[in-house]
């Protein structure tokens, strides 16, 4: 790890007029060989110290999926080591979600905006849209085309998933005249 950062950091000081953008795929799989979670914590602490320093460099990191389940709390801790984090999870584990959802693959869940070097304003800060006001609840989902991916909001069909809309009958008062007609046979 101590070897990743300083050719990070080799690379940084190397050009300071060119952007560079750093990609980290599947963080703490087994290709990068033990790693536990302080030790992910702390590199993830040290390349963000790192990249404070050079203005012009930025990184992307995944976690591998069974570091990204490590205990309760977990996710804070991460959203405390960087600027910005973020859990995207598909509905491929529960066939129910899918069939509710048909139009969106998967949940998308904000722990940390990503907003480095500023105070992030109130409406950002408690949105409840993105899942990080007070209620916690989570409105974001993503689908995949065959040419972007789209993070939108997440609500079920018209009336609950129903194909045509229902409107109850209170509901629909109107000011028409009222008609009596009396028949004169009795």
């Amino acid at each position: 790890m101590n070897q990743v950062l300083r050719e990070i950091s080799e690379e940084l000081e190397r050009d300071i007029k060119l952007p560079l953008r750093i990609c980290i795929p599947a963080l703490g799989s087994a290709a990068w060989g033990d790693l536990t979670p302080q030790k992910i914590l702390y590199f993830l602490h040290s390349l963000r110290a790192l990249l404070h320093k050079h203005s012009h460099g930025c990184a992307s990191i995944s976690l591998a999926p069974q570091i990204s389940t490590s205990g309760a709390g977990w996710m804070e801790k991460v959203g405390w080591a960087t600027d910005g984090a973020v859990t995207i999870s598909a509905f491929t584990a529960d066939p129910a979600l899918c069939s509710i959802f048909p139009g969106h693959h998967g949940l998308v869940e904000i722990h940390r905006l990503p907003a480095p070097h500023t105070l992030s304003p109130p409406s950002d800060r408690l949105s409840s849209l993105r899942g990080l006001g007070r209620s916690g609840e989570n409105n974001l989902a993503f689908k995949c085309t065959r040419k972007r991916l789209v993070f939108e909001t997440l609500h079920l069909d018209v009336e609950g998933g129903r194909g045509e809309r229902q409107i109850p009958a209170a509901a629909t008062k109107t000011k028409t005249k009222r008609r009596v007609v009396f028949d004169n046979d009795f």
